[in-house]
């Protein structure tokens, strides 16, 4: 099954907002010594322009105290794929 690049897009912008939203009112520059990362990167991350590798986003993770899953976009709700599954075998 190949996944659309409008969901890693997405997917990618939900943790640049996370990202976001967890750095608070600390600057790009205080957030990113933190996270041993450069101020550039905390913006491009946060402004989706470019992506989160897997074993960085891991480290962040950590550094902040927070799960991994944090990042990651949830599910589209269930029913959906339920309501499909109901009007197929209907």
């Amino acid at each position: 099954m190949t996944e659309s690049p409008d969901l890693e897009s997405k997917a990618n912008a939900y943790a640049g907002e996370q990202l976001r939203m967890l750095r608070g009112k600390r600057s790009r520059l205080k957030f990113g010594e933190i996270l041993g990362i450069n101020q550039t990167t905390v913006f491009e991350y946060e402004n989706n322009k470019g992506k989160i590798p897997i074993g960085r986003l891991t480290r962040i993770a950590r550094t902040l105290g927070v799960p991994v899953s944090t990042f990651i976009m949830p599910d589209q709700d269930n029913t959906e794929s339920e309501n499909r599954e109901t009007q197929a075998t209907a």
